[in-house]
């Protein structure tokens, strides 16, 4: 989970916890599959609610994906953070550019 919450926690500050709960909610409500390949049966398996969480989570890859009906949430969230990052390249002051003598 490494890579996903540095991404993540960079535009926001989240725990892992945090980051789990938010998963899990979104695997619940149908906006996002969560998925981890199952060596014993040659297959990738669906996330199933446990106390024992840590094993998917927390071991080895797993894959997420956006379902049909939390695209919209999705795109909304990626055009917020775009609008974001434009704004605070805006807010940059401009690099100063070298005056440009040469020496003859």
């Amino acid at each position: 989970m490494g890579d996903l919450r540095k991404n993540i926690c960079q535009a926001v500050e989240c725990t892992d916890a945090m980051l789990v709960d938010a998963m899990k909610r979104l695997h619940a409500d149908g906006q996002l599959r969560l998925r981890k390949w199952d060596w014993g049966l040659m297959r990738f398996v669906e996330y199933e609610f446990s106390a024992g969480d840590g094993e998917f989570f927390y071991r080895g890859d797993f894959r997420l994906l956006v379902t049909p009906q939390g695209r919209p949430y999705y795109e909304a969230l990626l055009a917020d953070a775009e609008a974001e990052q434009a704004e605070a390249a805006a807010d940059q002051p401009k690099p100063k550019r070298p005056i440009g003598f040469t020496a003859a």
